[in-house]
């Protein structure tokens, strides 16, 4: 259709959705009038009015229909280069629109003014193209209307004529294409850096606070961070430790995580520069903990960077007694990242303790924190064990703690304890058999009691109300510590755990008939040191109490299940015995006969594995940090277990006292199980199994 008629002063016209039908609709601006009008469309050529707007600006250079308030309509942009003004109405349907935000302090010699998408949010973003300047800048928008810079390049050719916003790859955002006309040249380009720019702006913050809290609140100079995404496959560099300008590479462009990861790896190097402790960026045991922190925030993002195969696979040199000042070496780094994760997850402090405690040497970071000077001999003794020397290793992270741990069987009608150590195919060989072990032990609980580089043992008689503490030597042999007298008759469960700021485990008693929690330290010598805090308004129906890290909180988290009401608490716990309540679950099943913590998909919190032999079900939990249990997985493993524990994070053994019967089974990230090994031949009179580090 020809449509004849049509004024001449007519400046711009803008294809949009003002309307909500079936076809484009037109804006018409006439800056010599100062009018808009807005028409729409039939699908055939033909032209209906909608609105006519009179006393508009007559000096607006962009009109651009977008989306940003998140409207049914399109939104108008405006923008006036000589005021150098930029407004934002939002459009009703009916041609009316109304101020949503202007903005006043916009360069006046933009060019080009075009809504994209870049960031990939839901409101458009923003392209601007200084020709004198050479700048082009990208900002964000949000629904009322502000802007955000997220990238900004002063290096632009000056002679662009057009440049379009189009979908040119398989990127999140929109590609560019820009055009020349006096050069007669075209360029595509491509703008992933710019998604994955918001994407990290989305989590610096808190990554931010995260490294804040890991570095005692610590507040770095040189601020703010200054983030720059750029093509390449490399990883991550800074100009200097304490260089706040970060260059991270894009990779394949559409995994905002391993950005963000290669952020905090930088980040916490900016950190350590600031501290001045001993942690040296451009040395192996800073870049060590530079990937270990970094990895601790975004645990799937390792794929590619892991260094700790790399000293297994070597001739295992001691690099935590010994530094190696280069940041390139993966055996001196893969040495560092294993050693930090054993301080974390095998001796079990956490990550603000290893950081605060900074030394020139890990083995300076070990005494500060276990005042002990065996910091290289055990941590390798207990790789060369699961990981042995010379062989392949299926290793493909940087932490395997806790490395299996080996059962103690107690068989009290015989008074004999046997140790075991295990192998990473669920075999176990005899480290020692011991006899006469008194009949009415109704705990044995395996502990840091010591201080010793084996877990130590706690015995528990209800009968004759007496504690004892036992040290291992990794023989399979045991020694006194010390006895303790006049202990409750009636502790129905004690949980080891390090409670209060001390070095060696403290314990946790319950006493469900008196609804009575107790925490106690212990001294390192084998006796209950201080009572720290005594509850007596318990429930008296606790069936299950676990310890773990289930929050964000610095101190062990308790979880309470109670079968008859159905429901699970968690709390926090702080350093003087308190506890609070950060969330609770109800409507859970209430045959749970036992629960155990693994960490089966590799997350920052514990995982859960419940037991429901009526079923012959085991339930697999995460925990969200907030104190609430997401549902992993159902598996069926059987109604006759009498035990089951979790010998390492990821692998459980099972015991059939009635058939005497044991199964090692390893899990998937969301709780399927593989059987590694099982045994038709052991005793069905062992009343307890006490996994535990004893060789």
């Amino acid at each position: 259709m020809s449509n004849s008629g049509w004024r001449t002063s007519w400046s711009i016209i803008v294809p949009c959705n003002l309307t909500g039908g079936r076809y484009n609709d037109l804006l018409f601006y006439d800056p010599s009038a100062g009018v808009g009008e807005i028409y729409s469309t039939d699908g055939h050529g033909g032209l209906s009015l909608v609105s006519t707007n009179a006393g508009w600006r007559t000096s607006w250079s962009v009109i651009a229909a977008c989306d940003i308030t998140g409207g049914r309509y399109n939104d108008l942009l405006f923008y006036d280069a000589v005021g150098g003004t930029g407004e934002i109405y939002s459009t009703d349907g009916h041609g009316g629109i109304t101020l949503v935000a202007s903005h006043t302090d916009w360069r006046t010699s933009w060019s080009i003014v075009k809504p994209c998408n870049i960031s990939g949010g839901k409101s458009a973003d923003l392209m601007f193209y200084d020709p004198s300047a050479g700048v082009g800048e990208f900002y964000s928008t949000d629904s009322q209307g502000n802007i955000s810079l997220l990238h900004s390049a002063g290096n632009w050719r000056p002679s662009w004529t057009i440049i379009a916003p189009a979908n040119f790859t398989r990127g999140a955002g929109q590609d560019l294409l820009f055009y020349d006309r006096t050069g007669g040249t075209g360029e595509i380009y491509t703008t992933r850096g710019n998604t994955l720019a918001t994407a990290v702006l989305a989590t610096c913050e808190a990554d931010y606070e995260a490294l804040r809290h890991f570095f005692g609140g610590l507040t770095p100079s040189g601020l703010p961070f200054d983030i720059d995404v750029q093509s390449g496959q490399g990883g991550a560099s800074h100009n200097g430790c304490g260089d706040t300008v970060l260059m991270c590479d894009a990779f394949s462009g559409d995994d905002p995580d391993l950005v963000r990861m290669l952020v905090v790896s930088e980040a916490d190097e900016v950190f350590m520069d600031n501290q001045g402790a001993g942690w040296d960026c451009g040395a192996s045991n800073g870049e060590g903990l530079s990937r270990v922190l970094a990895t601790h925030r975004y645990p799937h993002e390792l794929n590619g960077f892991a260094s700790g195969p790399s000293w297994l696979t070597s001739d295992r040199p001691d690099w935590v007694a010994n530094t190696d000042g280069s940041d390139q070496h993966f055996v001196s780094i893969g040495c560092a990242t294993l050693f930090i994760h054993y301080l974390k997850f095998q001796l079990g402090y956490s990550f603000e303790q290893i950081t605060l405690i900074a030394g020139s040497n890990l083995a300076r970071t070990y005494q500060g924190l276990t005042s002990r000077i065996d910091a290289f001999a055990p941590f390798k003794a207990l790789l060369d064990r699961r990981f042995a020397a010379g062989t392949a290793t299926p290793l493909n992270t940087d932490n395997p703690f806790p490395i299996h741990r080996d059962p103690l069987f107690y068989d009290p009608s015989a008074g004999t304890g046997e140790f075991y150590s295990t192998d990473i195919a669920g075999g176990i060989s005899l480290l020692s058999s011991d006899t006469g072990w008194r009949g009415s032990w109704s705990l044995i609980l395996p502990g840091n009691f010591s201080g010793r580089s084996f877990n130590d043992l706690l015995f528990y008689d209800p009968g004759a109300g007496t504690g004892e503490f036992y040290t291992t030597d990794g023989q399979g042999g045991i020694s006194l510590l010390h006895t303790n007298t006049g202990w409750r008759s009636s502790w129905d469960m004690i949980i080891p755990a390090r409670f209060g700021a001390s070095r060696f485990d403290g314990l946790l008693f319950y006493d469900r008939a008196g609804g009575t929690g107790e925490f106690y330290t212990t001294d390192g010598h084998g006796r209950i040191a201080a009572l720290l805090a005594s509850h007596a308004d318990w429930r008296a129906s606790w069936t299950v109490i676990l310890a773990g890290c289930f929050t964000r909180n610095e101190f062990p988290d308790l979880l309470f299940y109670d079968a008859s009401a159905g429901i699970i608490e968690i709390y926090s716990t702080d350093v003087n015995g308190g506890i609070s309540l950060a969330g609770s679950t109800a409507n859970l099943p209430h045959d749970w006969t036992l629960g155990l913590t693994c960490n089966v998909t590799g997350g920052q919190f514990m995982d859960l594995m419940f037991y429901r032999p009526a079923a012959g079900e085991a339930q697999f939990f995460t925990t969200d940090g907030e104190g609430s249990l997401l549902p992993l997985s159902t598996q069926t493993v059987g109604s006759n277990w009498s035990q089951i524990h979790a010998t390492a994070f990821t692998e459980f053994l099972f015991y059939d006292a009635s058939a005497g019967v044991g199964e090692y089974q390893r899990t998937t990230p969301t709780g399927e199980m593989t059987l590694l090994n099982r045994y038709t031949d052991w005793r069905q009179s062992w009343s307890l199994i006490a996994p535990g580090v004893y060789s």
